[in-house]
């Protein structure tokens, strides 16, 4: 037998040796395939029924497709800060007055404007000027969400009561242990 080997669809046919020589065609595409010549050595005798058009060897089967990639995991907790899709229609006034897409500048905001109230302003500026510096820095990141305003006033206003509560805070502290 001579292993003939199909240029087409590379289907490995197995052709007795008294076809040398010859062109057929391949079962699994119908590509005319030529067998080479036989070797030397006399071989035994082939059976007089097969032929290379009537029973070539099939080509192999296709290999199977891969499995489906598995869905994506989610998590029952959004991601931190959140991240707002392009808004569909166009963002109306009240987005620049309240931000609600930028809710560190909006925290932000109101705890600057409250750290104005003595006792409690020293533990309501610092959050202010944390939340504010995220917040001015997710709406640079993401300009339709708003709120630049709304975290420079948090920034200012924590910074400026961190200051004037925190200074407040030491002045009472050093009287007091001169006091004694």
């Amino acid at each position: 037998m001579i292993e003939v080997v199909c240029p087409s669809c590379g289907a490995k046919l197995n052709v007795p040796e008294r076809y040398a020589g010859r062109t057929g065609k391949c079962k699994g595409c119908g590509a005319a395939v030529t067998v080479p010549a036989a070797p030397t050595e006399a071989g035994a005798a082939e059976p007089d029924e097969w032929s290379l058009a009537n029973h070539p060897v099939e080509a192999p089967p296709a290999p199977t497709p891969p499995p489906p990639a598995p869905p994506p995991v989610q998590t029952p907790y959004p991601a931190y800060p959140p991240t707002y899709p392009q808004p569909a229609a166009p963002s109306s006034g009240m987005d620049a007055l309240i931000p609600t897409k930028n809710p560190n500048a909006l925290i932000a905001y109101y705890l600057g404007v409250f750290s104005l109230i003595p006792c409690i302003g020293l533990l309501l500026a610092v959050p202010a000027l944390i939340l504010g510096i995220k917040g001015l820095k997710f709406a640079n990141e993401h300009p339709e969400s708003k709120g630049k305003a709304h975290a420079l006033v948090g920034i200012i206003m924590g910074g400026l009561f961190t200051l004037i509560w925190g200074g407040l805070l030491i002045i009472t502290l050093i009287s007091a242990i001169a006091s004694q």
